[in-house]
């Protein structure tokens, strides 16, 4: 089995994204197929944001819609937290929106961040959440994950944030460890940053590649951290 996740060769301004679906529809109103998500406005947005996302990162998410002070209504988010607590109910840990997942959701909701043919979505959207690609995640790191996002195809996956605030990626050829938060996880998205460690059983993470050759722990974290 492979131990790194590779995004394919890209532009650091392309975002190699991932997912596959059961059409299960989602009754939040999204920003593919009908009417988007409505944001609650925030404050002007400066002409830049200091040192939060680099320039290109940044771009690529204004264009997808976001802005400084973006907030989606906490009623899509609670609407999202009761679908994924009945999507798990009969198979425990239940599922719910924790405290690191809600800002998150909140602020990128329903926004859809890519280039054409890689598209990532950011929930609450029209499908739900593939359990089984990131349930090994949940019971390895032991503790509860949220789903947050979904990679579209050719590399499906499922974005989850841990209770901790440590962003990983579901798919059904493994579980892979991203960025020690979701701004940097962003990032690295966006970059196509490559190969991911692994994630497996006792709580370890593999920082090495299907070869075994090292990857360095320091890529999964801002710099200066």
């Amino acid at each position: 089995m492979p131990t790194g996740r590779w995004f394919g060769s890209v532009a650091a301004s392309d975002l190699i994204c991932r997912r596959s679906r059961k059409t299960v529809r989602f009754t939040t109103p999204t920003t593919r197929g009908g009417p988007s998500i409505r944001a609650r406005p925030g404050a002007p947005a400066p002409d830049t944001m200091p040192a939060r996302f680099p320039h290109q990162v940044e771009a690529n998410l204004r264009m997808a819609g976001w802005y400084p002070g973006r907030q989606i209504p906490d009623a899509d988010i609670d609407r999202f937290d009761r679908r994924i607590q009945e999507l798990t109910q009969d198979d425990p840990p239940v599922l719910r929106v924790s405290d690191a997942a809600r800002p998150i959701l909140a602020e990128f909701g329903g926004l859809t961040i890519g280039v054409p043919g890689n598209t990532w979505r950011v929930h609450p959207i029209d499908t739900d959440p593939e359990m089984d690609r990131f349930a090994g995640i949940s019971i390895w790191q032991d503790q509860p994950v949220t789903p947050v996002a979904e990679l579209d195809p050719p590399d499906p996956g499922d974005v989850v944030v841990g209770h901790d605030g440590r962003v990983f990626i579901g798919d059904y050829n493994g579980s892979y460890y991203l960025a020690e938060d979701f701004d940097w996880a962003i990032v690295r998205l966006i970059r196509g940053e490559e190969p991911l460690p692994s994630v497996r059983a006792g709580t370890e993470v593999q920082f090495a590649d299907y070869a075994g050759r090292p990857i360095d722990p320091a890529t999964t974290r801002r710099p200066g951290i």
